[in-house]
């Protein structure tokens, strides 16, 4: 039986993964923040791993260099504890996105972060993923549908909305990509996650709206959205 390490365990997609590992009934280990405070901490947790998915750091904050050097730290860490390991060390799967490439300071610090890991010597993942929605996703941090979903809830509405695209993928959908990468310990290097659902942003906003109000949802993408916005409006009543 595999012991995956999850950072990030307690944040939204970290904690939706080991509620999936544990239900396929992986070795669950999380590590939380407060572990890289201490490298003896951090070293014993990831010495039981056979891999470790790497979720922790920042996705926004007002300070861009405060956001890289965290988020840049917090992998060099995981890294130097891995490296302490003898023998058989884990696989590294870093979480990034299918925006890799943009010029912001998150984006330098998931780049400089699959780097690291390849020169590490480890073997790695580095992760590519769309934008992710689903249930206890965090307002105004995780994503714009997060956003809407408690707006929505709440009975107020957004400022601005923006007439474009999105490419999606539900969380329960990405936690299948994941255990199947973790179910095959031969998978290294890039690997992309294919957007399951395209939609558009108003639209997302109409249909919230007639969700609320009791419409039944008519497809694979508005059952998701249906049980994402749920989740909401049990917290605001």
């Amino acid at each position: 039986m595999k012991t995956i390490g999850v950072t990030g365990a307690a944040g939204f997609l970290g904690s939706h993964l080991v509620a999936r590992l544990q239900k396929e009934r992986f070795l669950v280990r999380e590590i939380n923040r407060a572990d890289f405070a201490d490298m003896a901490v951090l070293a014993e947790k990831v010495a039981v791993c056979d891999d470790i998915v790497h979720f922790a750091g920042l996705s926004r904050h007002e300070n861009g260099e405060y956001l890289y050097r965290t988020n840049l730290e917090l992998g060099e860490k995981l890294v130097c504890a891995a490296c302490r390991k003898a023998g058989n060390s884990p696989r590294l799967i870093l979480a990034s996105t299918t925006h890799i490439d943009r010029e912001t300071p998150y984006h330098q610090a998931k780049r400089d972060l699959a780097a690291l890991f390849r020169q590490s010597g480890k073997k790695s993942v580095e992760l590519l993923m769309p934008n992710v929605f689903g249930a206890n996703g965090k307002p105004f941090y995780n994503s714009v549908v997060s956003t809407f979903c408690r707006l929505c809830a709440d009975g107020k509405t957004p400022e601005r909305i923006d007439d474009v695209e999105l490419a999606l993928i539900y969380v329960d959908s990405l936690m299948d990509e994941i255990v199947e990468i973790l179910c095959d310990g031969a998978i290294s290097g890039r690997v992309r996650v294919a957007d399951e659902y395209h939609v558009g942003l108003i639209g997302v906003w109409h249909l919230l709206t007639r969700l609320k109000c009791g419409a039944t949802p008519a497809n694979d993408f508005e059952r998701d959205l249906a049980a994402t916005l749920s989740g909401y409006l049990k917290n605001s009543r």
